[in-house]
């Protein structure tokens, strides 16, 4: 039988020290918050005609910046999750939505406009929702 380990300042491959990552947590935050913010300020600006790809891609950003806010509070508070930043679920979305922007490459006529990049593009796409499949089906 071997010994239980019982120093509860050992750590992770790849892991911060617990203050290291209180004080890496307090220093983003207000970054963080700043960013939502200005993210925000997308849907309330009076007055101004918001073409609709950037209402989405606002909205994106601004997906992002509150992922971003909690990230720093499970860093402050040190709320440990299994599955890493993003739980399979929420990769094979990320990968369906890059799918969802091959097939709608297709129907817009991004394909026909620029078939250079378009193609890249298209290939580059089917690789990450490829490999996001991959990594979402190895977690369970």
């Amino acid at each position: 039988m071997e010994p239980v380990d019982s120093d509860p300042v050992s750590l992770e491959p790849g892991q911060l020290p617990r203050w290291a990552q209180i004080i890496a947590g307090l220093f983003l935050t207000p970054i963080a918050l700043l960013c939502v913010i200005g993210a925000g300020t997308i849907f309330t600006l009076p007055k101004v005609r918001v073409s609709p790809p950037l209402l989405l891609l606002g909205a994106a950003i601004l997906l992002g910046t509150l992922w971003t806010v909690v990230v720093c509070v499970r860093l402050v508070f040190g709320i440990k999750r299994n599955v890493g930043l993003l739980r399979p679920s929420a990769m094979r979305i990320v990968a369906i939505g890059a799918l969802g922007l091959i097939v709608s490459g297709f129907f817009t006529g991004y394909y026909r406009e620029h078939p250079t990049v378009g193609g890249i593009l298209a290939i580059s796409y089917f690789g990450a929702a490829r490999r996001l499949f991959a990594l979402a089906n190895s977690i369970k």
